[in-house]
């Protein structure tokens, strides 16, 4: 038996390349991957096949599952939250209501990207098994967090108020719903102020209703603007 008198240490073994997954660039170039100018968070809705393990290996025998669909509006649904201010009058919280709305910009984005990547099969025939993760869907938000997110900056909210009256009915007040049918140029306000952090994770907005919240509660809905950067 020959030996090689390569200490343990030095013993390199193959891995798959995609054990790392950040991108770095080289002298000649690298394998960035290319994303679109903009992305337009508003009421899309995508569709995608997988196995049940969450990888994507051959589209023809996938499209005999169930598939998945990825609603752009439950995501910003799911990833904001509205509360009455805590710190104004009770004159205030009766007629010109202030509501403190926090959107979590950068897991909106960060879902919405992960959706368009299974859309578009981006890494078809990746395998659990070559993750260090152990999971195709774990990679995927990985490489998202470590390549891409970064790469978009926030650009604006588009922000649709509807009024609802409460017909003397006082149980629904302060209860304002979230509602994707209210969008138009007749609903869209711009009364609305805005605030971004600094790592762009989270947006917060300040909105005072116009009609008093003695007698009125509202539907509400936004959209959200992302340019590369």
């Amino acid at each position: 038996m020959k030996r090689t008198y390569i200490s343990p240490e030095f013993d390199y073994k193959p891995i798959f390349g995609s054990f790392n997954m950040q991108e770095s660039s080289s002298f000649f170039g690298s394998k960035m991957m290319e994303i679109v100018d903009s992305l337009d968070i508003e009421n899309d809705n995508l569709i995608y096949h997988q196995l049940i393990t969450g990888e994507q290996i051959d589209e023809s025998s996938e499209l005999n599952l169930p598939q998945i669909i990825y609603d752009a509006t439950l995501n910003k649904e799911f990833n904001h939250t509205m509360e009455l201010d805590l710190y104004q009058s009770d004159f205030d919280k009766e007629n010109s209501a202030k509501w403190k709305i926090r959107i979590e910009i950068k897991d909106i984005l960060r879902n919405h990207i992960f959706a368009t990547l299974k859309n578009k099969r981006t890494f078809e025939g990746l395998r659990n098994e070559m993750t260090i993760f152990g999971g195709v869907d774990n990679a995927m938000f990985d490489y998202i967090n470590k390549n891409v997110i970064s790469r978009y900056g926030f650009v604006k909210i588009d922000f649709f108020v509807d009024y609802l009256d409460l017909c003397g009915d006082g149980t629904l007040q302060y209860k304002n719903v979230y509602d994707k049918q209210i969008e138009s140029d007749t609903t869209k306000t711009i009364k609305i102020e805005s605030a971004v952090s600094i790592d762009q994770t989270y947006l917060d907005l300040i909105f005072r209703q116009e009609k008093p919240a003695y007698a009125w509660s509202y539907k509400y809905y936004f959209n959200i603007y992302f340019e590369k950067l």
